[in-house]
């Protein structure tokens, strides 16, 4: 400030004009030194960035080298286990049922799925072989949730087994719908229906987890009636959005 002041009075300048340019050159290092900070912090970020790519270069340089080491592995693995695989393949097919393709939209799910597992059973399938073959008989929606599945899920029957429940709805929430909701279908006898109550309930009650006794299942339904009956007053009364 010093500096500014003599250069001032050098310049002939005195009083008040002599303080504006004392602040003007003031004001002159400050915004130099608030760009020179913008410019080294533009700087670092641009360091930050280039850093970060190198790290991002560096791990995916990586990982293609994981995986192309993964990839040879499964093919030599390949190579010593494919003459055993076909065999069994063909065993497999030998033993085959021959099965309907499942008709999305006129089939239950539910019925294909126990129906393929008992044919499964009774040709002796390995168990690590039922995804895949189950696939072949897939059509429409369950095919695509079938396309959907990761390569390790889509090997899965369980896994498969449950998205292919779930797509349909055929839950806890399902089950508990078809129970309630059931009516005789035609040309349907009293005890196919009874039959077929019991099953939706049955499913039901497994599905929630809870355990299967009398207490477990009369607590189960009386809360399911208490949250219908008092959600559908609710809703008669115009609250439901309060529940």
């Amino acid at each position: 400030m010093a500096e500014f002041w003599a250069k001032g009075v050098e310049l002939g300048l005195k009083g008040k004009q002599l303080t504006e340019f004392v602040k003007s050159q003031e004001r002159l290092i400050a915004q130099r030194e608030e760009r020179e900070a913008q410019r080294e912090e533009r700087q670092a970020q641009r360091e930050e960035r280039q850093m970060e790519l190198k790290r991002l270069e560096l791990q995916i340089e990586m990982e293609t080298k994981r995986l192309e080491l993964q990839t040879e592995m499964v093919r030599i693995q390949n190579e010593h286990e494919a003459p055993r695989q076909r065999d069994n393949q063909q065993q497999m097919l030998h033993r085959a049922p021959k099965l309907p393709a499942f008709a999305d939209g006129k089939d239950q799910i539910d019925c294909c799925l126990a129906r393929f597992e008992r044919f499964a059973e009774s040709a002796r399938w390995q168990r690590d072989d039922w995804a895949i073959q189950l696939s072949a008989h897939l059509t429409g929606a369950a095919l695509e949730v079938y396309t959907r599945l990761s390569n390790d899920d889509a090997r899965d029957y369980d896994v498969l087994k449950e998205a292919l429940l779930s797509c349909y709805n055929f839950t806890e929430r399902g089950y508990r719908q078809r129970f309630r909701e059931c009516q005789p279908l035609s040309g349907e006898t009293p005890s196919q229906f009874v039959e077929r109550l019991s099953s939706y309930l049955q499913k039901w009650v497994e599905l929630s987890g809870e355990e299967q006794s009398y207490e477990s299942l009369r607590d189960l339904i009386v809360k399911e009636q208490f949250l219908h009956a008092f959600l559908g007053r609710a809703k008669t009364a115009g609250f439901e959005g309060h529940y």
